[in-house]
């Protein structure tokens, strides 16, 4: 079964958290692991020591689908790849 078009996933590693600081609107992952948010076969993968702006994973979860599979989003601090 698929997932409607509009949903993406955010997967938390174990021993990890993703902090988010509303006031600052910002992000901070934080443990032994990383965050990923994965949508229609792509992800973004946030580091533990990353910290970005909640507006950089609103950008990957709703980035659109491209027919060659390109990474959903530009940070210093996130591995993007399919």
């Amino acid at each position: 079964m698929e997932l409607p078009e509009e949903v993406f996933i955010l997967g938390v590693d174990g021993h990890t958290a993703l902090v988010l600081d509303l006031d600052a609107r910002s992000a901070s992952v934080i443990g032994l692991g990383a965050v990923t948010v994965r949508k229609e076969g792509r992800s973004a993968v946030f580091p533990a020591g990353s910290e970005l702006p909640i507006a950089e994973l609103v950008a990957a979860a709703s980035a659109p689908a491209s027919g060659s599979g390109a990474a959903v989003a530009q940070s210093p601090t996130a591995t993007l790849g399919r």
